[in-house]
């Protein structure tokens, strides 16, 4: 039971290597080329209706609560008047309530370099590499090198295009071992500027692992709304999401003697309330609903979570 629990939070690990780094997650073009840092940390607590591992293929039917805790500092450096770097680093622990034994600790890591062509061109090259252990002991490794590029064509519509290339590596399950490629497009569309806006997302992946029945091809859709309320706050913030995966893989499944297919929905909504200068409250709940003709990985997912965040700069 013990792996069937290690990866409870690799799902957010895996999400947070592209934005690692705060300070290029948005449109590199609404960025100033002066130094930028930012410092913050948060404090909260998670309900999980079924502890899962995504990456291990193991669904536990097992709830539990958690106390969840986030650093994360990044810091951007114009080198010249069109090329800048960024660095940044981020740590989250999970700490169980009763399952104290599966408490997962992850570092993450991030390098990158972008380049201005104009006023509405960009183009860049990032690095991030992640790891997570349990209980001390060692779990999970990724590296991954993306180059971008991104453009203006209006003051409403912003495109970026990217490609990935990962390389996990698990302690203890070598069979797991992989490297994937991917190819991302992103299109957003502001409707009333940073306030009201609407990302659309399109990725395309495959992966290949040391053991040919984990081998697949995939797709991936994301909708996502963000909306600041000021009919309740000014700074009250909004936010919407959904994505699916679907996935296609090579080899034939013993469970069942076909070839495994898998389609995954996560719909997500969350609410930021401001508290004081540079301290929101959020509230997160995010609704999983995974379909496969492999028993294994076939079930339904509620995460509900209350946090405290402060920037300290």
């Amino acid at each position: 039971m013990k792996d069937s629990i290690k990866s409870a939070q690799l799902t957010a690990l895996m999400t947070a290597l592209p934005v690692l780094g705060g300070l290029t997650a948005q449109p590199a073009l609404a960025q100033k080329q002066v130094p930028q840092a930012k410092l913050e940390a948060s404090v909260g607590s998670q309900y999980d209706s079924n502890i899962t591992t995504e990456e291990l293929d193991i669904s536990t039917t097992t709830n539990d609560i958690a106390l969840l805790l986030d650093l994360d500092f990044a810091y951007k450096q114009p080198l010249t008047k069109d090329l800048s770097a960024s660095a940044a680093y981020g740590f989250s622990q999970s700490l169980y309530k009763d399952l104290d034994e599966f408490d997962l600790q992850s570092h993450l890591l991030s390098a990158g370099l972008a380049y201005d062509f104009d006023s509405k061109t960009a183009a860049g090259l990032n690095y991030n590499y992640a790891d997570s252990a349990l209980d001390g002991d060692g779990f999970l490794s990724l590296h991954r090198v993306s180059p971008f590029a991104s453009r203006y064509f209006s003051k409403q519509l912003f495109v970026r295009t990217a490609y990935a290339y990962t390389d996990k590596r698990f302690d203890g399950r070598r069979n797991r071992d992989a490297s994937a490629s991917a190819l991302d497009f992103d299109v957003y569309y502001f409707l009333d500027g940073p306030r009201n806006y609407l990302i659309a997302g399109y990725r395309y992946k495959t992966e290949e692992a040391e053991s040919a029945r984990f081998d697949y091809d995939g797709f991936q859709l994301k909708l996502r709304w963000v909306k600041r309320l000021s009919e309740f706050c000014e700074q009250c913030k909004f936010r919407l999401g959904w994505r699916m995966e679907q996935r296609d893989y090579d080899d034939i499944s013993s469970a069942n003697g076909s070839k495994r297919d898998d389609t995954r929905q996560r719909w997500s909504a969350d609410f930021e309330i401001p508290l004081r200068k540079n301290t929101e409250l959020l509230f997160e709940y995010e609704y999983s609903d995974f379909e496969s003709n492999l028993a294994a990985v076939d079930y339904i997912q509620h995460l509900a979570r209350v946090r405290v965040n402060h920037r300290f700069f």
